[in-house]
């Protein structure tokens, strides 16, 4: 239930605010109404909460507007946990009298508490008589709203209202209803929040209705997945600073690819696809760079995270003064791209971003770079990393990039591999805490032929579910067969291809053929496992979801990388898997995920979230092949972000 939460100083503004509402908090402190005023407003509404929020001198006043509300039917009173005991107890005693009930609550405006802490101050607020508990913290990250989440494992649900104010915290109000709580507070309009990180109920309650089924019809034997788009996209790239025709084999359209192609085209570019040949006559860095510096340009990466962080260095090293505008769209609008315009700070180049920091796309970029040793922090990105490794051949001879605290280095490799690729070769030397590079001489990129590997993040999702079939999962609907993911190549420089691996760990019964399929045969039930994905970011909700069925508490470390992807990643699945009944947790940079939970759908039949990101779609849509309800999610769009026909595969057995 949505309790809208009113502060408005007139009666009539009340009573306008209050109207459609299924449950309506009067903030009676906030208001500035006499004790009349406020039996008036209460008077109007069937299921009125009375909130007064007090200090020693001003409880007598707040007894007059209590006695005031309870006289005109206010069914429930908010007392605060730190009230005097003699205030406390004849409010009570004044509201059980009249059969209104009573909150408990206690509000923590600078910080989240330990779990412990949070624990005892609940048993608390009941021992006081409280018919709910009301326990409010302050997040200053998704850990905070894990903590406070977790207290729907220790206390009946429908007797915990528990979530967290700020931004950080936002998600946790509208996850204390999918855990049990019997309501939530919403601000009446946008301007009108009594508490930061307040949604309006209009929001909050679209969140909460409608969606589509996430259900799939069947899991496919035998399955192929498309080319990968980090490989595609790099690419794209290199090949139209190539002049003349370069051809990329075994090509797969998708959202980020045909975004970077749009690119190409406008830089003038001829690219033209035939069957999965995709053959790009590219113009050349010196063509592209005489363009930047003459015409006023804008670059569209669309939600291209991966695109955008490649095309930063390349229009700073080709632009000579000229600004070079790149905009994006939907998710990519509010990632901050703040380690991208550092590093190319730290160039000698010039970035403008928009937002509040200045670090959100629209971005205006003005080279060129200058400094001849680049030193980056790349703890936080690979991708900004791998467009300066781009752009190293275009620069001054001797020019060095050293990328300090590499994380996802498997796909600084990558980028190395194409980049030779189109003729251009990278020195790397490798110390124990950072990746120097060096071009071998400053050099132009060659047209060529390349063939895409198979993506290792995409099978990752079939990999799971095949896994998980062959375990016997509880729930699951499946025949044990044989599953096999079909032209999958190993010893490749994709990070995703760990999920192998692990899933090995946990006991899955995979067998790798000559002719490059990789078959699930059946198992024992799953074992829990540890693993640290930092340098496999994107494979992190995939994993999450095959721990939801391990025997055990699986451990996933780096959950530091999941805060600026498509979601905060973190968050959305700390939220959504909750939300199925998992028994999940943040701990330091770890997700701790127990086993073996029975799962359900979200109280209410509430759909769950995508967050517009299409790995949580794809993940959630796996989940939902062990879960016995049918399942409802916002939206399924993301998916053409990077897989297009995901959701086809699942429609036969068949590839």
């Amino acid at each position: 239930m949505l309790c809208i939460s009113i502060s408005n100083r007139s009666i009539e503004g009340c009573l306008r605010q209050m109207k459609g509402a299924d449950m309506v908090e009067l903030r009676a402190d906030l208001t500035g109404l006499s004790p009349q005023e406020v039996a008036t407003v209460v008077a109007s509404h069937p299921n009125v909460m009375l909130t007064y929020h007090t200090t020693p001198e001003s409880e007598p006043q707040a007894e007059q507007i209590i006695q005031a509300a309870l006289g005109a039917g206010a069914r429930w009173v908010d007392v605060e946990e730190h009230a005097s005991e003699e205030y406390r107890r004849r409010t009570i005693e004044r509201a059980h009298k009249v059969g209104a009930k009573v909150v408990i609550s206690y509000h923590n405006y600078s910080t989240t508490p330990s779990l412990d802490e949070l624990t005892h101050i609940t048993e608390r607020s009941f021992a006081m008589g409280a018919d709910v508990a009301k326990v409010i913290t302050t997040a200053h990250s998704t850990a905070d709203g894990a903590t406070i989440a977790s207290l729907y494992d220790h206390f009946p649900a429908d007797r915990l209202v528990a979530f967290a104010m700020g931004a950080e915290g936002a998600f946790t109000r509208r996850l204390s209803l999918l855990l049990g709580a019997p309501w939530t507070y919403v601000a009446p309009d946008s301007t009108n929040a009594t508490a930061p990180g307040q949604l309006t109920a209009e929001t909050l309650g679209a969140m909460l209705r409608g969606g589509q089924p996430l259900s799939l019809a069947g899991i496919p034997t035998r399955t192929t997945t498309p080319a990968t788009k980090s490989a595609a996209q790099r690419a794209i790239v290199c090949a139209m600073l190539a002049e003349g025709e370069s051809i990329i084999e075994n090509f797969a359209p998708c959202g980020d690819s045909l975004a970077a192609l749009r690119v190409a085209e406008q830089l003038g570019c001829k690219i033209t696809l035939n069957g999965t040949d995709l053959h790009i006559v590219g113009i050349g860095a010196e063509a592209i760079a005489h363009r930047l510096n003459s015409l006023p340009t804008t670059l569209h990466t669309a939600e291209s995270g991966l695109l955008t962080r490649l095309l930063i260095p390349i229009a700073a090293t080709l632009s000579n003064g000229a600004k070079v505008n790149i905009t994006g769209e939907s998710t990519l609008a509010a990632r901050p791209l703040t380690e991208s315009i550092d590093a190319l700070h730290k160039a000698g180049a010039k970035v403008v971003g928009s937002g509040e920091q200045g670090v959100l796309v629209p971005l205006e970029v003005c080279g060129p770079i200058t400094t001849p040793n680049i030193v980056i922090d790349g703890s936080r990105s690979s991708q900004v990393a791998s467009g300066l490794m781009i752009a190293l051949p275009l620069l001054p001879e001797g020019t060095t990039l050293t990328i300090e605290n590499p994380t996802s280095v498997p796909y600084l490799y990558l980028t190395e591999q194409i980049v030779a690729n189109f003729g251009c070769s990278l020195a790397r030397t490798e110390e124990c805490n950072h990746i120097r590079y060096q071009a071998i001489e400053r050099s132009k990129y060659v047209p060529t032929r390349l063939r895409l590997e198979s993506d290792w993040s995409s099978a990752g999702y079939f990999a799971a579910a095949y896994a998980l079939a062959q375990s016997g999962v509880e729930g699951g609907r499946w025949v044990r067969e044989e599953y096999s993911l079909e032209g999958m190549s190993r010893g490749t420089a994709q990070a995703d291809e760990v999920i192998v691996d692990i899933l090995r760990g946990c006991g899955a019964n995979i067998v790798e053929g000559s002719d490059g399929a990789i078959r699930f045969l059946p198992s024992a039930p799953l074992r829990a496992f540890e693993v640290d994905a930092t340098h496999y970011p994107d494979l992190v909700p995939t994993l999450a979801v095959v721990a939801l069925f391990a025997e055990g508490t699986s451990r996933i470390d780096g959950l530091h990388r999941l805060a600026t992807k498509e979601s905060n990643r973190a968050e959305a699945l700390l939220g959504e898997l909750k939300a199925l009944g998992a028994h999940i947790s943040i701990e330091g940079n770890k997700f701790l995920i127990e086993g073996c939970s029975p799962l359900h759908a979200p109280i209410g039949g509430a759909p769950l979230r995508s967050y517009g990101d299409h790995r949580m779609v794809m993940s959630l849509a796996v989940a939902s092949l062990f879960v016995a309800d049918t399942l409802r999610i916002d939206s399924t769009e993301g998916v053409a972000k990077s897989f297009p026909t995901f959701f086809d595969k699942f429609k036969t057995q068949q590839i």
